[in-house]
């Protein structure tokens, strides 16, 4: 799932714990921000906050560790796309676009989501058509779909328009896929929809 920011993150930590299955760990205060981290002692000597996933407890402020962790954190920009590996607690795993990993608090990222209502699709028929070889179609149909609303300046030409040819698949819907609508079309997209016409013929 892609998901936007739209509250910038600052790394807090400049040395994040981690620890791998088994490792023994000591275990201090509880979160009371964010419940379900507890502030974790590593055999390093390291500290810091760790979800009790992740943390067999024992007694007497004694723990283990259930699965590899790390609290490396992820330093995030508004108005950044970044893909949702999993969730803990209130927190979010997330990988930007560079391929960076780390944890975000939930609360700081928003569904992407497209206005997919402007979806438009139609069929652009030329009557006559004659290829360069000679030969010739009674018409040529050329099937497209749209997204957003045209613009036009002072002439009535449209100023908006971006024609995007197509993908491996060899069809500009493609690119209606998540992982790419998501991205491209959203509100602060790179072609978000509210600010461009988007034609994807096939």
């Amino acid at each position: 799932m892609y998901l936007r920011v739209k509250e910038a993150w600052e790394t807090k930590y400049l040395e994040p714990i981690s620890f791998v299955a088994g490792e023994p760990l000591t275990l201090g205060r509880w979160d009371e921000e964010y419940p379900g981290w507890v502030w974790t002692t590593t055999a390093d000597g390291n500290a810091g906050w760790a979800p009790e996933q992740r943390i067999e407890i024992l007694a007497d402020g004694a723990g283990r560790g259930k699965a590899d962790y790390t609290a490396r954190e992820l330093t995030t920009a508004a108005g950044d796309t970044v893909a949702v590996i999993h969730t803990l607690n209130d927190w979010a795993w997330v990988r930007d676009t560079r391929g960076r990993e780390g944890w975000v608090p939930a609360a700081t990222l928003v569904e992407t989501g497209y206005d997919s209502s402007s979806l438009v699709e139609g069929e652009y028929i030329i009557p006559d058509f004659q290829f360069k070889s000679g030969e010739s179609l009674a018409e040529l149909r050329l099937h497209y779909r749209t997204l957003g609303q045209p613009r036009r300046d002072a002439s009535g030409r449209v100023c908006n328009a971006v024609w995007i040819g197509h993908g491996t698949t060899g069809s500009g819907a493609a690119f209606l896929r998540e992982q790419y609508a998501d991205v491209l079309f959203a509100p602060g997209g790179l072609l978000d929809v509210a600010d461009y016409y988007i034609i994807l013929p096939d």
